[in-house]
């Protein structure tokens, strides 16, 4: 609800939800966000950290869908596939996530950078600055689930 009543967002997607939302709000918008909970939300009751990955995206048609998801036109299908755009069009991205403390770190395509909530303020304060990713690191890690998919090379 959020992001309803800033006027700025007029289609959210989610993969918690069968079809992107349109915001009647906010009709003309310029930008679409998408959004998903990362693994965790459903340990909840575990206290494990739990959170949230976002992009925004520009709006590349105006969107005026009507309720009736049964009988949409052309227009009305190019507007909602405005939430399977590539990659490469965001125009902002990041995560949040929530456990002893509540971290948002997002970048607007130059730099990554990290805000605390500050509980006391209830504001998020700069906290990590600049974030880049090591050229070496102690250890390397990915999803195993996917190996039968990668290339001969990769799987050595």
């Amino acid at each position: 609800d959020a992001l309803r009543y800033t006027g700025k967002v007029g289609l959210a997607a989610s993969e918690e939800e069968a079809d992107p939302m349109l915001v009647e709000e906010a009709f003309g918008s310029k930008y679409v966000a998408v959004f998903d909970p990362l693994d965790g939300s459903s340990n909840v009751q575990a206290a494990v950290a739990t959170g949230t990955i976002f992009g925004i995206f520009k709006q590349n048609v105006e969107c005026l869908v009507d309720d009736d998801d049964e009988n949409m036109d052309d227009d009305q299908t190019r507007c909602l596939l405005n939430a399977l755009q590539p990659g490469r069009s965001l125009v902002a991205a990041g995560y949040c996530m929530y456990s002893s403390s509540t971290v948002l770190v997002f970048s607007l395509g130059d730099g990554v950078h990290g805000f605390t909530l500050d509980p006391r303020s209830q504001e998020f304060v700069l906290s990590h600055d600049d974030v880049r990713i090591p050229e070496r690191g102690p250890y390397y890690s990915f999803n195993e689930g996917n190996a039968k998919e990668w290339d001969a090379h990769v799987r050595g």
